[in-house]
């Protein structure tokens, strides 16, 4: 389940009703481009997550019931000492899960590979590690953590490449970074880390594994 996409619409009250949408605004609301925010709809109809009508998208019984299962889940294993250990980050188990393929371009260019040498201090592999969460609360928690490290959008032959945010992290020891995009196609469920080498053949990770991952001072 996409957790930014119902909870956003759950926002605009598509729990009880069909609501007026467009995917250029849910696009915009979600810092998501619009072909994303597309595809993402598409998915949570197939799943049977919405049903849709011409401009308009209501929640189906499933997601609701998804979103209360969720909601005890947390209530039953954050409460209030979890929710602040997501808030300040910490350290977070993964299961290893194969991306989109997309980091290796990304992470190839110059406009992000020198700011990443600059501020955290290794040339990143051109490629992330991606792990799904069962802590949805624990990307918002290190936002508000104050350990961000900025790394700047910019522009090449008229495309924008939008900003991201870093921590310093370690995997199994070895150091690296959480990377979040401002504009990504994952929601809360998904974590991305780059490291000056590839993580999957270093520490020897297939999908499915389970990785703890620190968040370092």
């Amino acid at each position: 389940m996409n957790y930014d996409l119902v909870l956003l619409l759950l926002k605009k009250g598509a729990n009880r009703e069909f609501v007026e949408v467009s995917t250029t605004a849910l696009a915009e609301e979600l810092e998501v481009s619009q072909q994303t925010c597309s595809r993402w709809l598409i998915e949570a109809e197939e799943s049977g997550l919405v049903e849709r009508k011409i401009g308009k998208v209501k929640l189906t019984k499933k997601a609701l019931q998804g979103l209360d299962d969720l909601r005890q889940t947390l209530k039953a294993k954050l409460g209030e000492e979890g929710a602040r250990g997501a808030r300040a980050g910490g350290e977070v188990m993964g299961k290893v899960v194969s991306g989109m393929r997309e980091g290796g371009y990304y992470l190839s260019q110059p406009g992000y590979v020198k700011q990443i040498e600059k501020k955290l201090g290794f040339e990143p592999y051109p490629g992330t590690l991606n792990l799904q969460l069962s802590d949805l609360e624990f990307k918002r928690g290190l936002e508000g953590s104050g350990k961000a490290i900025w790394i700047n959008g910019f522009e090449i032959e008229g495309r924008t490449f939008g900003e991201m945010v870093c921590f310093r992290c370690k995997v199994a020891g070895i150091s690296g970074a959480i990377v979040i995009p401002k504009r990504s196609h994952y929601g809360n469920d998904v974590l991305e880390i780059i490291a000056p080498l590839c993580l999957r053949d270093k520490i020897g990770l297939k999908d499915g594994d389970e990785v703890k991952v620190k968040v370092e001072k």
